[in-house]
């Protein structure tokens, strides 16, 4: 079995991401993921929790080395031809930051939606009864 350096290259190489694209999307500079990529360094909790919410790389996987590499959740091409974790930003160059602020507002919008709709059937029911 693969080392988890190799396991990390070969993540991100299937994906089309360059250590310079990762280290875009995570605000770090390409030695920094070099040195990751390379056991050079090692993951501390704060970046394996990004590479968890950005990749769907296991934050225990990066830390320990133990478990599965990958969490659960669909595999999908982003815009660019990337394979991604399906829970992604995907990359196009923006500022990541923008692009999850403005996936969480959507989600906002969606969630008072939601609360909105259950709100009006619950007003229904209790009128019906």
């Amino acid at each position: 079995m693969k080392d988890k350096q190799e396991s990390l290259k070969s993540f991100f190489k299937e994906r089309g991401l360059t250590q310079e694209k990762v280290a875009d999307m995570l605000g770090v500079s390409q030695a920094y993921i070099n040195a990751l990529l390379t056991g050079s360094k090692q993951f501390g909790k704060k970046q394996a929790r990004r590479f968890e919410e950005l990749f769907g790389l296991s934050e225990t996987w990066l830390l320990t080395g133990k478990g599965e590499m990958i969490i659960g959740g669909v595999i999908q091409n982003n815009q660019n031809g990337n394979n991604i974790h399906g829970n992604t930003v995907n990359y196009q160059g923006e500022n990541s930051t923008e692009k999850l602020i403005e996936m969480l507002k959507k989600k906002d919008e969606q969630i008072d939606r939601l609360l909105s709709l259950l709100e009006m059937k619950y007003k229904h029911n209790n009128n019906e009864i």
